[in-house]
């Protein structure tokens, strides 16, 4: 199977190849911080990874107020519908977006002291955070370019040497430094704030200074009103950590934190996977060719079914490598935690539809009905069945904004975009799994791995169906361009 999909891959064109690339060098780059926690985590304490985590939260709730995530959503619609302004596109939000950030971070600054105290965060940690939040936005708008123009090359090159120096340093920094959490913090933030530098003075070199503003209204009209939607999706997806710190104590944040941590590797994948998927999904979507639209879903909801119950199968050896035996008792809420991720990858899917139509109002009340749901359902149970309980109503909000974006997706288009019947079943495969996880950890870990390998297999059987035939290159064989 191995040489098979080796010579399809060479067979296949730009936009397969491309895609393949993205993926798998997204899934590693995002995963820098996962992949070092097996030594990490032997040299932070459970109370110091609960306080990671804690940090991981607050910088994605930061990133979106200080750049008003210009980096996502607004530029890939623009990208989507004049490719041949794209280097002014990007040059143009990129400045206005490091603008936002310099206005809101100068009056973090000036009142520190008590943000510092509301954050529970050092000051020194809030300075990391706003350096990193805006070296990960730079290097965000040159990605999404990349692969708007399927430049996989370029694109790899640059997230493989961040991957590793990233995982170098932050493992060496967190050993080496007095406080164990600012070195961890601070090997995650200087590589993409080099590279993050560089690539800005390129794109300003590039394009000039002329026509700087000529992209900041539509930004500001297309993204402010998306800002709410990532405020309550970043609500939803960690508002479990910070009541827990609240509600319970940093040893049940901790184990929360890794068990989340594990699982987050499903979104990492979704996430990657989505990003390979959006330029083909946008094109076909303007074009209204659904039922192309329909056929190049299947594989990426197969794939991260697929993904999904691979991660669970591995739970009980994830866990113990990347934290040690002193975490396994969080094994037991990581099918529930992979399953509610997998629900909320349909906002990847749906969301498409929303975007291109620029039909986004009903984007905010869903996501913040989901968050409130959560935090509700938290507030409630946490302290009634302790921090097992987050999953479980993590599961049931995703659960219902899925839902709420395929009824919106319904009444932008008036039809099924997308393969409901297939998702469905394939719906049913998780869910099963799931409910049989916790069984399947007591048998013998041979039987695990061989259920390991016939769904490897059927991943593999999807992959060589899904092959683009050679020759259909949109590109006209860009992926040999080396321009920044």
């Amino acid at each position: 199977m191995l040489k098979k999909l080796i010579r399809k891959y060479k067979d296949s064109d730009v936009v397969f190849k491309a895609s393949i690339w993205f993926v798998l060098v997204t899934v590693v780059n995002n995963a820098a911080s996962f992949l070092t926690q097996p030594i990490v985590n032997r040299i932070l304490s459970v109370e110091e990874v609960g306080i990671y985590g804690v940090y991981l939260t607050w910088n994605s709730i930061l990133s979106i107020l200080s750049t008003f995530n210009l980096c996502y959503g607004v530029l890939e619609v623009l990208i989507t519908k004049d490719k041949a302004d794209s280097d002014n596109i990007v040059s143009s939000l990129s400045t206005m977006s490091s603008i936002i950030w310099t206005v809101f971070f100068a009056l973090v600054f000036i009142f520190i002291d008590p943000i510092s105290a509301l954050l529970k965060l050092k000051p020194i940690y809030i300075v990391v955070l706003a350096l990193t939040v805006w070296g990960d936005a730079m290097v965000q708008f040159w990605c999404v370019k990349k692969r708007f123009f399927y430049l996989y090359k370029q694109y790899s090159a640059l997230m493989v040497a961040l991957f590793v120096i990233k995982s170098v340093l932050s493992v060496t920094m967190a050993y080496s430094f007095t406080d164990r959490v600012l070195g961890r913090v601070l090997g995650m933030c200087l590589p993409p704030l080099l590279a993050a530098v560089v690539l800005y003075i390129s794109s300003l070199k590039r394009t000039g200074l002329r026509g700087i503003t000529k992209y900041w209204k539509r930004g500001i009209k297309f993204n402010i009103p998306l800002i709410p939607h990532y405020l309550s999706s970043i609500l939803l997806a960690s508002s479990d950590k910070i009541m827990i710190q609240h509600l319970s104590d940093e040893t049940s944040l901790g184990l929360y934190s890794l068990a989340y941590t594990f699982s987050g590797l499903a979104l990492i994948v979704f996430n990657a996977v989505n990003n390979a998927y959006t330029p083909t999904a946008y094109e076909l979507i303007r074009a209204e060719n659904y039922k192309e639209l329909s056929k190049k879903t299947k594989p990426i909801i197969f794939i991260a079914v697929a993904f999904s119950i691979l991660l669970m199968l591995m739970a009980p050896e994830g866990v113990y490598i990347i934290g040690g035996k002193e975490y396994l008792p969080c094994l037991e809420i990581i099918p529930i935690l992979v399953l509610g991720i997998f629900f909320s990858s349909f906002y990847f899917i749906f969301s498409n539809i929303e975007f291109v139509y620029e039909r986004t109002k009903l984007v905010f009340p869903i996501t913040l009905l989901g968050a409130g749901l959560n935090i509700v359902l938290n507030y409630i149970l946490i302290p009634k069945m302790g921090y097992g309980a987050a999953a479980y109503t993590t599961l049931i909000s995703y659960i219902v904004v899925a839902l709420c974006h395929y009824l919106a997706t319904l009444r932008i288009v008036k039809r099924n975009a997308y393969p409901m019947g297939t998702i469905c079943i394939y719906l049913g495969v998780l869910i099963g799994a799931t409910l049989l996880m916790p069984l399947i950890y007591k048998i013998h870990f041979l039987l695990r791995y061989l259920i390991v390998l016939a769904t490897v297999a059927a991943l593999g059987s999807v992959l060589l169906r899904g092959r683009r035939p050679a020759g259909n290159d949109k590109n006209g064989g860009n992926d040999e361009a080396t321009d920044l």
